[in-house]
């Protein structure tokens, strides 16, 4: 019997082609080229489904998107969850055995709804006009209660998906942290405005409980993940990903995976072992000199141990 597996997520988990046609997508064209992620063999969540023995149903990943928003695409509108699965004409709906959700890092690295809204952020509320929006400003500090807030969105979005598809299996991804490229240190902003990174992760492990949905801590394993810029896996990343993503759901419960699938050394080598680079842990970025970018076009690197930046050249547009 075919098992089938749809993915809720963002632009990490996109692909040209595949990805559910009129979504946002970030890998495809030069950026498959720069990243090495060429074919959806690459991505890490067909590397998953593959080692479930599965078939892909519908990748409703969007890029730029949120958990929290006042409707479509935010994570949290019907709109997502009905996007996971597939109308035939004519016959009666598939719908997912399983959904693969990787989502969040997005509402980090603007630590608020008004943050991202103000800052006319990606994948906006196609519900709200631009006189409905707030005046136009540089991103702030995170709320105080913004990973609380994060959590009630991350819930409602997996209520929907439960109740349309209550039979589903919804393996639910810790945020892990990214490493930009050529560096041998951890790169990885831990309070990029101020709330703790942690804190996302606690927020979607109590929202994964609440929903009756399976948390997967792939952060607690400990490392960190080959990135373009310390948010996009290049292949080695998505390599790495779903490495993590399997024995996070093996932890869970899953029973299907090879033992060989969960047993061999992790891509890249120890050398990607996570670590705070933080000169003074917990302080916000935002202000601070070793911070890559935190204006409206972020980026969650913190430069204080490795120069991140000679790492990463800014391209136009990017």
């Amino acid at each position: 019997m075919t098992r089938w597996v749809s993915v809720l997520g963002d632009s990490i988990s996109t692909f040209e082609g595949v990805t559910n046609q009129g979504f946002a997508v970030f890998y495809e064209g030069a950026l498959c080229a720069d990243t090495g992620v060429r074919s959806v063999g690459d991505t890490w969540w067909m590397q998953v489904i593959d080692a479930l023995g599965g078939t892909l149903l519908r990748n409703g990943a969007w890029s730029g998107s949120c958990v929290q928003g006042a409707g479509h695409p935010a994570g949290c509108s019907l709109q997502r969850a009905r996007a996971l699965a597939r109308s035939d004409d004519g016959a009666p709906n598939t719908t997912p055995d399983d959904v693969l959700v990787y989502i969040g890092i997005n509402d980090y690295g603007w630590g608020s709804e008004l943050n991202h809204l103000a800052a006319r952020g990606n994948a906006l509320p196609e519900c709200l006009s631009e006189d409905q929006l707030p005046a136009v400003c540089a991103p702030a500090q995170a709320e105080r209660d913004a990973a609380e807030r994060f959590g009630e969105a991350y819930e409602a979005m997996l209520r929907n998906v439960r109740v349309m598809y209550p039979q589903a299996r919804v393996w639910c991804l810790s945020l892990v942290p990214g490493r930009v490229r050529g560096c041998a240190r951890s790169t990885h902003a831990y309070a990029f405005r101020g709330e703790p990174f942690a804190a996302y992760n606690q927020a979607i492990a109590r929202a994964s409980r609440a929903a009756g949905c399976r948390f997967c801590d792939a952060t607690a394993l400990g490392y960190d993940l080959d990135t373009r810029e310390g948010t996009h896996p290049t292949a080695l990343g998505m390599e790495q990903l779903a490495w993590l993503a399997c024995r996070a759901m093996a932890t869970a419960g899953e029973e299907g995976f090879d033992p060989a699938v969960l047993t061999r050394p992790y891509p890249g080598g120890e050398g990607f072992r996570s670590d705070d680079p933080c000169v003074s842990p917990g302080r916000s970025c935002v202000g601070c000199p070793h911070a890559l970018d935190t204006s409206r076009t972020w980026m969650h690197v913190c430069c204080a141990r490795e120069r991140a930046a000679r790492c990463w050249q800014r391209e136009p547009g990017a």
